[in-house]
């Protein structure tokens, strides 16, 4: 009766290491998770450090800041989800779920200049669909 014992608590010290493991391999996954998504701009597509709690109401071209994701964009002026991907030739895997300036910086374009050429599709799709 004694060795049965010994058997179901060795038993359970193996599963609980065994348990513990997986714990350890999955939390360790959820944090390179969270990381990856918050580096690539996936993270907060409608909040970003504080600077904006909501969409604003009517919406300016002029608005367009470079911490926004092009899914931001596509929501807050009712775009067609592959129009700016179409228009501006991104050809990012992250479409549209990174940040303007995450792919600035990962393609080598200037931020100022691709900020207006974001601006200019916006306007050109706003005046040919009213």
């Amino acid at each position: 009766m004694n060795s049965k014992l010994e058997f179901s608590d060795s038993v359970r010290m193996i599963l609980a290491l065994v348990l513990s493991g997986l714990c350890l391999v999955f939390l360790f996954w959820l944090v390179s998770d969270f990381r990856h998504s918050y580096h690539s701009g996936q993270l907060h597509p409608y909040y970003h450090r504080g600077q904006m709690s909501h969409p604003p109401l009517n919406p300016s071209v002029s608005d367009i800041q470079s911490w926004m994701t092009f899914n931001y964009l596509n929501f807050i002026f009712r775009l067609p989800p592959d129009y700016l991907r179409q228009s501006l030739n991104i050809n990012d895997s992250n479409y549209p779920r990174i940040q303007i300036s995450r792919y600035t910086k990962l393609k080598g374009i200037d931020s100022g200049q691709f900020l207006q050429s974001v601006q200019k599709a916006i306007t050109g799709y706003r005046s040919s669909n009213p």
